[in-house]
């Protein structure tokens, strides 16, 4: 059957003295959302029938048609850019001509929507924000830099208050109903009110990476270089500690029953008074590499240096695992989509997703590794910042809805800023260029297990809607 539809397209070139006009360009890659301000990229590429060389010739949709460009090789992909003035909905048509003038006919017409700004505000702080953004109930915004500054401003992205810590600020912060929990580098826990005042530090023995969850008891558990897991009450006081085999620098989650999961040399499950459960050791020379997540069912989701997607039962059996198209590392935390979708990206460039059944898919292929959690909205739409610089916004199908560079500075560790929707649909995230941008958006996160970084806005990290839906 493919044969004979490349027959046909062959037969149903243009012809002149023989010579047959160029394919119809159908590898098309372009954005479907535009603003009037950020320039969109296209990219396309054909063959010609006899092998010559091919121009291409753009038309926008607004009027604008470009020149024909000089003539490439066939198959080379071309890249061109464009910026809309106006917004509204338009259609992108191309065509292809070799060096004699054979012109193909235009292409399947791509439409394209040119709405509201992409870049809501950006606010410069004074170093790297590796931090992911939390919110309070009011939408106020709470982050850390690697100078060791912590920042809160309002939804309208100005200053609200900072807080000079000793060390540098790479974990995220975890709102609570008493104050605002963080860890730092200088190996302390930081409780601080809503109004910038330190409450409260606890000093570990080693720096303090993992972002704070809080359980049910208003408990904040959290993880340290020391390779111990702390339990704090609300008033900065040892309820309880666990030592691990190894650095615990990823978070907490908690379960519906309580139960906390953190992962060191091995994953751990503790009950809520900190008592060991069991374990699940990582396949030999390799090892888990995201903080677990949980879903409706207490079934317990985590990622590994092999490549693999693990999914454990809530007594500790593996229940599948899935592995990635080559197998490369995952490093990123996991969230839950739309349909119970697992999303994650991974160090081949890739975003996936993971239905109930079936192995993992790849969504879209950046240029280089992905460590920041993909985050879906309510719509479908997929955020993500990727280590090539870009802040990516998916269709639910993968296609590419728009994307910026925003990060283009050296990083000083594998550690990422995640998006955080707010729900006002405000996307903000943190970047090694000393910005936290705020993106327009439409659409809060979805009503899912574990939709967002650490379960929800507040990084909490615990199954909360879960418990809602018990009562």
């Amino acid at each position: 059957m493919i044969n004979l539809i490349l027959l046909t397209s062959i037969l149903t070139q243009p012809v002149v003295g023989g010579n047959r006009a160029p394919f119809v360009p159908d590898s098309i890659k372009y954005p479907t959302y535009a603003d009037t301000v950020w320039a969109i990229e296209l990219l396309v590429k054909t063959q010609d029938p006899e092998g010559d060389s091919v121009a291409y010739q753009i038309d926008w949709g607004d009027d604008t048609v470009l020149v024909w460009s000089r003539f490439f090789p066939p198959g080379i992909e071309i890249d061109r850019t464009h910026t809309y003035k106006k917004q509204g909905n338009y259609t992108i048509q191309v065509r292809a001509k070799d060096k004699n003038e054979n012109v193909s006919e235009w292409s399947r017409p791509l439409p394209i929507l040119v709405g509201k700004d992409i870049i809501k505000w950006r606010f410069e702080a004074n170093n790297s924000i590796y931090s992911t953004p939390a919110l309070d109930k009011d939408d106020n915004i709470y982050f850390g830099t690697e100078e060791g500054t912590f920042y809160s401003l309002t939804p309208a992205g100005t200053l609200r208050w900072i807080f000079q810590t000793r060390g540098s600020i790479y974990g995220s912060p975890t709102i609570g109903t008493s104050g605002i929990y963080f860890g730092c580098s200088d190996s302390s826990l930081y409780c601080l009110d809503f109004n910038g005042n330190k409450l409260w530090e606890f000093r570990t023995n080693g720096e303090i990476y993992s972002t704070p969850a809080i359980d049910q008891q208003r408990n904040i558990i959290f993880g340290s270089d020391d390779s111990t897991l702390y339990a704090l009450n609300d008033k900065g006081e040892l309820v309880w500690k666990y030592k691990t085999g190894d650095e615990i620098p990823f978070s907490p989650a908690i379960g519906s029953d309580g139960t906390i999961y953190v992962v060191a040399d091995s994953v751990y499950a503790l009950t809520a008074s900190g008592k060991r459960k069991f374990t699940f050791p990582p396949p030999e020379d390799d090892y888990y590499a995201t903080s677990p997540i949980v879903d409706l069912a207490d079934n317990v989701y985590f990622g590994g240096t092999d490549g693999y997607l693990y999914a454990m039962l809530p007594n500790g059996r593996l229940r599948w695992r899935a592995p990635v198209l080559d197998e490369d590392q995952i490093r990123c935390e996991l969230t839950i989509g739309l349909g119970d979708t697992i999303l994650l990206g991974c160090e081949d460039g890739f975003v996936y997703k993971k239905g109930k059944y079936g192995p993992l898919i790849p969504v879209y292929e950046s240029d280089d590794e992905v460590l920041a959690a993909p985050v879906m909205d309510q719509a479908g739409h997929i955020y993500f910042l990727s280590e090539d610089g870009y802040f990516y916004c998916l269709e639910q199908d993968g296609r590419l809805r728009w994307k910026l560079e925003i990060a283009m500075g050296e990083k000083s560790v594998l550690i990422t800023s995640t998006a955080t929707i707010g729900k006002d649909g405000t996307i903000y995230v943190g970047t090694q260029d000393n910005f936290l941008y705020a993106f327009n958006g439409d659409f809060g996160v979805p009503d899912t297990p574990w939709p967002t970084f650490h379960q929800n806005v507040k990084h909490t990290g615990r199954v909360e809607k879960y418990e809602k839906k018990k009562k």
